[in-house]
């Protein structure tokens, strides 16, 4: 079965040359109402909250926010989009109803007050009293207390007063222990905690060290000192050397407590539950302060690990990763990606013209007589090898200065990788699915003259930079390949989008680029549109899909209606032209293990089939329609079945480039560009690359 809303997200870069590319979209907040991410059902009130927000603005710092968003996108990055959010976002967004998890990570509680109080926090604590979570690590923890009490009698140091959110009625009280100081790590401990008795049963050790600079315990404000109504203390802080004593009721200090909100709920924590001791390792300069506390982290960060997944898992009801996944994720964050060899493989043209195409390729990659060769291009190094040849490793397998190496074995026709060797992409079975497609299509379009050629070879790895990348910076490799050569990730480690947006996508992606020669200037901008929309109509080709509420909206977006009106639509994709690249990088976001609605199994090799054979006709109708003298312009075909997809005819807007003035969408120009009329009849025109359409407020503005 499918979740609906994990289909297909897209983001396509098209150019002269021409490139083309369907992306997960950048971590980034964006409107309308919140919808650039993936949907997921959660326990929660709040049926699409897919988002994990982390505050990051005035009062944060850079170390706590990079272990936060490693902890967590480990532990959530398969169901949620980890993402950082500030302010004014907090402020002036409607982020609530598509936000699973709210963070405020350490950093310094004032700043949080000046920027948020008091509509921040308001809307911060309706939020969670209407059934969202949050998370408050040090400073965010004493943000979240009815009092704070800090350094008291300290000077230049102490802070004390009321909050407003009050997730905890109590006094956020500390530091903990002495030696803290603004702006360092010189009062940085392993703080030892104890879990609490109720957590016995669940945790085999009971004993767990986390790092700690400043945090608080929690004072309950209960007359017999009791923890509030709601409250339970999940770890209590067990060093002897803390600078504040134990009430008569609490026999330890409060380090990590729950607080039920209303529907919601918060978890408050003093020490850094987010730190881990690799991570330490590797993003932290190895200071004086740090030689004695990492090791001390290091002998129960299994135990953290497993408190933190707890945390996030049962107190706040968030749909955890796997725990190999979750590993794998937390290791690659830390120290990076471990790369995968490449397959180049044939198929399934007629066998002569297969043939022809495994000869030339071959040819051009290893130099005709050799069976092994080593390509040094500008940013990768190629090391190419026939299936049962040995690559020449070696000196290869080091990058040369910031060169990434990679390995590609080429395959003779009809021989293809093991499902072992692939065992995320299963390269037969694409190419029966493909086989499938074209037979279907060939009976829609019997007037195609051409034999379908795009997908027929094809390069897949299961980890790679990016697909994009490697084949618009390589020219040397990549000038040899042929038109619709296509190029298959299950992950990309370096994804790129629009500007200089770059991301760490997750398996369940169905990520590709292929090549695309375009040799007419004035039609290039219709390319993003037709690749919109031949995605749409390859998606409801699936039997079971065909009546999926899937729209286009202008100029790069693709949405989903979840359910009526505007707060229903929930965008799954969008499309990026830019100009200098010579390849077509698309990416379909598939994922059968959670389903919000009924729908037929789908494939990963079934969806990239039926995308690159339905994008190669309307391609093919596009260069016809170029040709005649039937259509005004290229994409004039088409625009019956754009506008039946899209969602703004007649739709009114301010168009803030042109001081706020209103106008109406009439549709597409013979230029490709968004053609709107004012009130005084005056027309507008405008391009699709710099503008944004934020159909919340009706406006379109110049993209920042």
């Amino acid at each position: 079965m499918v979740c609906l809303s994990k289909i297909a997200r897209f983001t396509a870069f098209v150019g002269a040359g021409t490139a083309a590319s369907f992306q997960t979209p950048p971590s980034r907040f964006q409107t309308p109402a919140f919808a650039s991410f993936i949907n997921t059902t959660t326990t929660t009130d709040t049926p699409n909250a897919m988002n994990v927000l982390v505050y990051a603005d005035q009062g944060t710092a850079k170390t706590p926010i990079d272990h936060t968003l490693l902890t967590l996108k480990s532990s959530l990055s398969a169901s949620y989009d980890v993402m950082l959010v500030d302010a004014k976002t907090l402020l002036t967004e409607p982020w609530e109803n598509y936000t699973a998890l709210l963070v405020i990570p350490g950093g310094r509680d004032l700043p949080y007050v000046k920027a948020l109080y008091p509509e921040g926090t308001n809307r911060i604590r309706r939020y969670v009293e209407a059934g969202g979570k949050y998370l408050g690590i040090c400073a965010g923890a004493y943000f979240a207390c009815q009092k704070v009490e800090f350094e008291v009698n300290r000077k230049d140091y102490q802070v004390t007063g009321d909050r407003d959110l009050v997730f905890y009625k109590g006094i956020g009280r500390g530091s903990v222990f002495d030696g803290f100081i603004y702006g360092s790590e010189a009062g940085a401990r392993a703080a030892h905690l104890q879990l609490a008795p109720e957590l016995n049963d669940i945790f085999q050790e009971r004993n767990v060290s986390m790092y700690h600079n400043g945090g608080p315990y929690f004072v309950s404000l209960m007359p017999d000192g009791s923890q509030p109504e709601g409250t339970k203390v999940l770890a209590y802080y067990a060093d002897p050397d803390s600078v504040f004593q134990p009430t008569p009721h609490e026999k330890q200090l409060p380090a990590i407590i729950s607080c039920q909100v209303g529907r919601g709920k918060a978890i408050l924590s003093g020490p850094h539950i987010e730190y881990s001791a690799a991570a330490m390792l590797v993003h932290q300069s190895f200071s004086h302060q740090h030689e004695h506390v990492i090791p001390k982290l290091a002998t129960s960060d299994h135990t953290r690990r497993d408190l933190t997944r707890y945390i996030l898992g049962s107190e706040l009801a968030l749909k955890l990763n796997q725990v190999e996944n979750a590993s794998q994720v937390e290791e690659e964050l830390t120290f990076g990606p471990k790369l995968s060899e490449l397959h180049l493989c044939f198929g399934p043209n007629k066998p002569r013209k297969t043939q022809d195409a495994e000869s030339t390729i071959a040819h051009a990659l290893l130099g005709g007589k050799y069976s092994v060769r080593v390509i040094e291009d500008d940013i990768n190094v190629f090391n190419i090898h026939r299936r049962g040849f040995a690559a020449e490793k070696g000196e290869a397998e080091v990058p040369k200065g910031h060169k990434i190496p990679f390995f590609i074995t080429v395959y003779s026709v009809g021989d293809y990788p093991l499902p072992a060797e692939t065992p995320h992409f299963n390269v037969p079975r694409y190419y029966d699915f493909l086989r499938v497609a074209r037979a279907d299509t060939d009976r829609r379009s019997a007037a195609l003259e051409n034999e379908l050629s795009f997908g027929s070879t094809i390069m897949y790895g299961e980890v790679l930079t990016s697909t994009q990348t490697i084949l618009d910076k390589n020219l040397q490799f990549s000038k040899e390949l042929p038109n619709g050569f296509t190029f298959v990730a299950s992950r990309q480690v370096a994804g790129r989008g629009r500007g200089r947006n770059a991301w760490i996508s997750s398996l369940g992606c169905l990520q590709f680029s292929f090549r695309l020669l375009h040799k007419d200037a004035a039609s290039v901008i219709f390319v993003q549109y037709l690749i919109a929309l031949a995605a749409v109509d390859a998606i409801k080709s699936k039997p079971g899909y065909e009546k999926l509420p899937i729209h286009l909206k202008w100029p790069n977006d693709i949405y989903v209606q979840l359910s009526p009106g505007q707060e229903g639509l929930q965008k799954i994709g969008g499309v990026l032209v830019n100009s200098s690249y010579q390849s077509v990088n698309q990416v379909i976001q598939i994922n059968n293990a959670r389903q919000s609605q009924q729908l037929p199994e789908v494939e990963l090799e079934d969806v990239l089939a039926r995308v690159l054979t339905i994008f190669e006709i309307y391609y093919q109708e596009l260069l016809d329609a170029i040709q005649s003298d039937k259509f005004a312009f290229a994409f004039e075909p088409f625009l019956p079945r754009y506008y039946n997809a899209w969602l703004h005819s007649h739709v009114r807007v301010v168009l803030e480039a042109h001081g706020n003035a209103q106008a109406v969408i009439t549709g597409i120009d013979s230029s490709g560009l968004l053609r709107c009329v004012g009130d005084n009849q005056q027309e507008y025109l405008l391009q699709p690359d710099g503008n944004s359409f934020d159909m919340m407020k009706g406006m379109i503005a110049r993209k920042k």
